[in-house]
């Protein structure tokens, strides 16, 4: 959120995102009623705000990072409050994304990001919402987040940090001495599903496609999309 763009390759601005996150919603819900499921699991893969990374990036901001904060914190907590109505439990955890990071990526704690203040403000403005509940005490780290479905255990990452790939799986594998079900990514604006030695591992999209300066001037192409997964 944040980002403002208008070409030829797509609109891009807070009221495309709030359009998008409604037909999402439809959707989730289509999918609900097609396979009877009963819970939602949310997982934030972050980029949640445009942030400040690229100087390209800040020209095309509309909003201040303060600004973009606020709008994605509301914007996901309406999300969630819309599928808590429809859902017996709605679990939700998530990790911080680069575009959130306060300076230079060598140069900042790894979890010093802008995007960890949503999280924060949903836990508040939701707390009056008994079947929403968040997982992110269970954590492996502020960069991996964990949870469980049905016994089984999966891994988020947003992506800066972890390759998607059989070095990206192996080296998270390693580090843990054991093996997810599955690992989540966000990072490159598109969607992707593999297998690595039986871990599935799936990338979500992004609302913004790649309409903006950066990706065009790098000839990344990509359609706006999210990703949902029925377990």
């Amino acid at each position: 959120l944040g980002l403002n763009t208008d070409n030829g390759l797509g609109t891009y601005n807070i009221q495309v995102a709030t359009e998008y996150l409604r037909n999402y919603i439809k959707h989730i819900l289509n999918i609900k009623d097609t396979h009877n499921c009963s819970s939602a699991y949310v997982v934030l893969l972050s980029d949640l705000v445009s942030g400040n990374i690229h100087q390209t990036v800040q020209l095309q901001n509309r909003e201040n990072i303060i600004e973009q904060a606020q709008a994605a914190a509301e914007l996901v907590s309406f999300f969630v409050y819309e599928l808590s109505l429809y859902f017996d439990d709605v679990k939700v955890t998530g990790v911080a994304g680069n575009h959130s990071r306060l300076g230079f990526k060598d140069q900042v704690l790894r979890n010093e990001r802008i995007d960890n203040i949503v999280p924060w403000y949903m836990k508040a403005s939701l707390s009056h919402v008994k079947n929403v509940q968040f997982t992110d005490d269970k954590n492996l780290d502020d960069t991996i987040a964990c949870f469980e479905i049905d016994g089984k255990e999966y891994w988020a990452v947003h992506g800066d940090y972890d390759s998607f790939n059989e070095k990206g799986v192996s080296k998270l594998v390693m580090m843990f001495g054991r093996k997810p079900e599955g690992i989540l990514y966000g990072h490159l604006h598109s969607c992707s599903m593999h297998e690595i030695a039986g871990v599935k591992i799936i990338r979500s999209g992004s609302f913004c496609g790649t309409s903006d300066d950066f990706c065009i001037t790098k000839r990344i192409s990509g359609i706006s999309s999210q990703m949902i997964v029925n377990s």
